[in-house]
């Protein structure tokens, strides 16, 4: 592939090879504008409190939950797997995110203990 050319990408169905869509990939300067706006919202996302990143997570887990059937018909569609198993995924994405906010909350009150959170809690910027 050139310096800023796109290829053409099918996606397939792996159980019986139908065709899911056709897309084109991004090029290298897509791509690096792509990582700058990142960064910037990822600025962005870092100077919220942790309870509002936590308000968020609990709202994206339930987002996961209301649509756990259609997800799960997806991911089944998409990745060749029964509906079941395709659920247990999505259970799992919702326990990850519980995992994450519980992980918040214990190092938040650990720092607190500290008493170093204003300072420590820059690490937590990249729990979710």
């Amino acid at each position: 592939m050139g310096v800023g050319k796109r290829i053409r990408i099918s996606f397939f169905v792996p159980r019986n090879s139908d065709t899911v869509r056709v897309g084109t990939s991004a090029t290298p300067s897509e791509v690096d504008r792509g990582v700058v706006s990142a960064g910037a919202a990822f600025a962005k996302w870092a100077c919220r409190p942790t309870e509002e990143r936590i308000r968020f997570a609990e709202r994206f887990a339930e987002e996961i939950r209301k649509r756990e059937d259609q997800l799960a018909r997806l991911i089944s569609r998409k990745m060749g797997k029964s509906v079941c198993e395709s659920r247990t995924e999505v259970a799992g994405v919702v326990g990850k995110v519980n995992l994450t906010i519980e992980g918040m909350l214990e190092r938040r009150i650990f720092v607190s203990k500290k008493k170093v959170s204003t300072y420590y809690s820059a690490d937590l910027l990249n729990i979710f």
